[in-house]
């Protein structure tokens, strides 16, 4: 349960990043809804959104000389950048939401990689879908009406996406033909920018739910040789209180699973106040809840990285309109 709750709300967060401009998609998933929480959860849960949002937002737009952390670990690129904070605030998400459900501490990183692994062959095939879609709708292979400036209706997509994340993977989705969203978005119809931010958005999941996948393996490597009586090997003894700290700090990230260790400070931060935002949760309900905190938080998370994405794809149509161009059509 505690799986294929976390994997819906992750699904959850990246439906839901655009339900500004498509049509809604939070309201036809099978999570409990944000309008249950109390008021003071809603505004703490918000307040909570902005920090994830701004954070992230902030490390992908920003010079790779200006992001936090070591000179040595700094991510050069902004979407490296965005992959650390999604990393550790997935992470952090997973385990402190798994911690209110009855199971193991000691599972939590096995649950934790098996469904990244399930979220990362589903965002492949939806990936794959969404690609040879996008063919059809935008080049004249189907019809010598359809070009890069066609008006696909937002239904195709999200017949992909339910087709894909429920029919065949059994992610936790209603059926888009049948509920209505609530809201129907400020456009009308999709664009080929918003196919290829679905691109992207997929070719990030991916690249992030590897990186997870390789973490949590790291961390049960550790816990082994802690258990084996063989610890992990340590750096030499720092030699002022700020390396003492920052030391002890790496030693609790490996004793915690939902404390993931950055260099990054700040984001350690946001990772850490996420993570307080989950104790007022108690109850038999808690595990559904905490569902609806992680989703939210997630959807902050994929705003954050919106910039980035939209970035990228507006790159790409410039080169494929420059290639028009240049033989004429």
């Amino acid at each position: 349960r505690t799986t294929y709750l976390m994997s819906t709300a992750f699904i959850g967060g990246f439906l839901s990043r655009d339900d500004g401009r498509r049509p809604a998609w939070f309201n036809r998933m099978n999570l409990m809804p944000v309008s249950t929480l109390t008021p003071d959860m809603q505004e703490h849960l918000g307040n909570v959104c902005h920090v994830i949002c701004m954070k992230v937002r902030q490390e992908v737009t920003s010079e790779p000389g200006q992001r936090m952390g070591r000179r040595g670990d700094r991510p050069s690129t902004g979407w490296e950048a965005g992959l650390l904070c999604a990393r550790v605030i997935w992470r952090t998400l997973f385990a402190t939401a798994a911690s209110k459900a009855p199971i193991s501490k000691a599972g939590s990183p096995v649950l934790f990689m098996a469904a990244c692994e399930s979220l990362s062959q589903s965002a492949r095939k939806l990936l794959t879908q969404v690609w040879l879609e996008a063919q059809m709708q935008f080049t004249s292979k189907m019809s010598k009406y359809r070009n890069i400036k066609s008006r696909p209706n937002w239904t195709v997509l999200e017949g992909l996406q339910y087709k894909v994340l429920c029919q065949q993977f059994g992610y936790g989705l209603k059926d888009p033909s049948m509920t209505a969203p609530s809201s129907v978005g400020s456009k009308p119809a999709s664009g080929l920018q918003d196919w290829l931010e679905e691109v992207l958005a997929l070719r990030f999941a991916v690249d992030w739910l590897a990186l997870s996948m390789h973490d949590g393996q790291d961390f049960v490597d550790q816990q082994t040789r802690r258990l084996q009586k063989k610890p992990a090997p340590r750096t030499r003894l720092a030699g002022d209180p700020v390396e003492a700290q920052l030391q002890a700090l790496k030693e609790k990230s490996v004793d915690s699973f939902a404390s993931m260790w950055t260099d990054d400070a700040e984001l350690r931060g946001v990772a850490s106040l996420a993570a307080r935002l989950f104790d007022g949760l108690e109850g038999p309900s808690a595990m559904h809840f905490a569902a609806t905190f992680a989703s939210q938080m997630l959807l902050a998370l994929w705003k954050g990285v919106e910039p980035l994405l939209a970035h990228h794809a507006a790159f790409g149509i410039n080169r494929i309109a420059e290639s028009h161009a240049l033989v004429g059509s």
